[in-house]
């Protein structure tokens, strides 16, 4: 299965109103043609489509993991909603990234053209989560608040007995260890591994978790 069909199926399996209207935008977009970056993870044709489907993954992961430390979040947090998140949290970059000629070294150490990207903000001039909201919500996609306004955030405070601001803590350091999982398996420099994922995610859990208590016991 290629990683447009991965995608597409994941989406399909949300059932989500609009989704098929979605689809057929990320296609006029050019979500599965863009890059991830200009410089940097997955700056290749079709490199923004294989990043989101990576943070899927371990957004996935991450859920199944902290499932088994808190049970009862499968009931706070639906599947659907981690999937759509993460597989369109970066559509706000299918316009942004053109072809250019950049100046590279190569092997020699010599200066020589090469293809690459630029960016460029002109066209829809919006913030990074704002722009990916607004898209998808004009595209049709019904949205609920909840993941509109990140409940992870509440469940997680609810859940471990933390205030907001330590919560946010929580979430933050388990956000930056899940894109940079992403980002490792976007660089290719580590092959997704489903039981090493849920260890390793368990782990941050735990370690944010414990870290989130002390902070706000001191």
């Amino acid at each position: 299965m290629t990683c447009k069909e991965e995608i597409l199926e994941l989406l399909r399996s949300t059932g989500r109103e609009g989704i098929e209207d979605v689809i057929g935008d990320l296609e006029s977009w050019g979500f599965f043609t863009a890059p991830a970056s200009a410089g940097h993870h997955l700056n290749v044709e079709g490199g923004l489509a294989r990043h989101s489907l990576n943070t899927c993954k371990a957004a996935l992961a991450v859920f199944e993991a902290m499932k088994t430390v808190e049970p009862g979040l499968e009931h706070e947090v639906k599947r659907d909603s981690i999937i759509l998140a993460s597989l369109l949290h970066d559509v706000c970059k299918c316009d942004i990234y053109k072809r250019s000629v950049k100046k590279r070294k190569n092997a020699l150490g010599i200066w020589e053209d090469a293809e690459g990207y630029k960016v460029t903000y002109k066209s829809f001039p919006m913030g990074h989560g704002e722009k990916s909201l607004t898209l998808l919500l004009c595209s049709g996609l019904a949205l609920n608040d909840d993941e509109m306004l990140a409940p992870v955030i509440d469940v997680l405070q609810q859940a471990e007995g933390l205030d907001h601001e330590h919560a946010n803590l929580m979430f933050t350091s388990l956000a930056v260890m899940a894109h940079g999982y992403a980002s490792f398996m976007a660089n290719n420099s580590m092959p997704f591994n489903e039981k090493l994922a849920k260890q390793l995610l368990i782990n941050a859990y735990t370690g944010a978790m414990e870290s989130a208590r002390m902070s706000q016991e001191q």
